[in-house]
């Protein structure tokens, strides 16, 4: 699960009046890979409309192996252009470390698994209705220099190695004010 906190800071983010933000449905395992340590069966659930921008969270993360201060969570994103995709951004961080920052976003995730510090017991993780909140993530990342389309490919090695992969789709793009319901609640409103 903390594989998808660095996640929160780079991907979800309020949208302007111009520019939209949709993601997909379902985290997915990398293509040709096992995630035979580290399983992560997530349903992702956007808010609608101008108000507060809240992520929603439901599933479970399986826990085959124990997680220890050994292992990093690595987020790289790759926008997809004419010529294939394109790494634009990556970067590290100890898992243990990462899990103690209370002021983070993604707590909510940590506090919900009860996981206060390391190791990471083997079991399963339910996460039922986790409300993740938006507004101050990466606000200024939305706009219409960066329409198009992403993939997020979240890591977690262990010397080296990775144990586990998982990728998320993302697109920004730019809002024509037409009937867009599955974006928009229909709510007025003014920036």
């Amino acid at each position: 699960m903390l594989q998808y906190i660095l996640l929160f800071k780079f991907v979800y983010f309020v949208a302007s009046s111009d520019v939209r933000l949709k993601i997909a449905d379902d985290v997915v395992s990398c293509d040709d890979f096992d995630n035979d340590e580290l399983e992560v069966d997530l349903k992702l659930a956007q808010s609608k409309g101008c108000g507060p921008k809240l992520m929603g969270l439901s599933g479970v993360m399986r826990v085959m192996e124990e997680l220890e201060d050994e292992h990093t969570v690595e987020l790289s994103v790759y926008k997809d252009t004419e010529v294939g995709k394109e790494m634009l951004f990556t970067t590290k961080t100890n898992l243990c470390a990462s899990i103690k920052d209370d002021n983070a976003p993604w707590f909510p995730v940590v506090e919900k698994m009860a996981i206060t510090s390391c190791p990471i017991e083997i079991k399963d993780y339910p996460m039922q209705n986790i409300l993740l909140d938006l507004n101050d993530c990466v606000n200024d990342m939305l706009t219409e220099e960066n329409c198009g389309v992403y993939a997020i490919e979240i890591a977690v090695t262990a010397k080296g190695q990775k144990i586990s992969c998982h990728m998320l789709a993302v697109e920004m793009y730019e809002y024509e004010g037409e009937d867009d319901s599955e974006e928009d609640s229909g709510d007025d409103c003014e920036e």
